[in-house]
């Protein structure tokens, strides 16, 4: 397996994101990242968005492709990607 890390940065299609619908992102992406051994990070301001996604080149990518076509996200610009030998936020979903 290629372990590879993403960082994309992106802006929420809607002005306001409440934390009703953050809570529910966060649910259901635990649960999804723990299933798939994807690891990372995601830092919100206001609406803007920055997410680091750490796991198998192939899945990170197809990852990757969903949020691209989410409706939720608007200017949606990849940062980086880069294939590594170890993640930086192991412990985090």
């Amino acid at each position: 397996m290629s372990l590879c890390r993403l960082i994309y940065k992106s802006v929420a299609s809607t002005k306001i994101v409440s934390n009703e619908t953050l809570r529910d992102l966060e649910q259901r992406s635990l649960a999804n990242n723990a299933a798939n051994d994807v690891t990372g990070l995601l830092v919100h301001e206001e609406n803007k968005f920055v997410q680091v996604l750490e796991g198998s080149a192939t899945t990170v990518t197809a990852l990757f492709n969903r949020i691209s076509s989410d409706k939720r996200h608007q200017d949606i610009e990849l940062v980086s990607f880069e294939l590594t030998s170890s993640r930086l936020f192991s412990n985090w979903g």
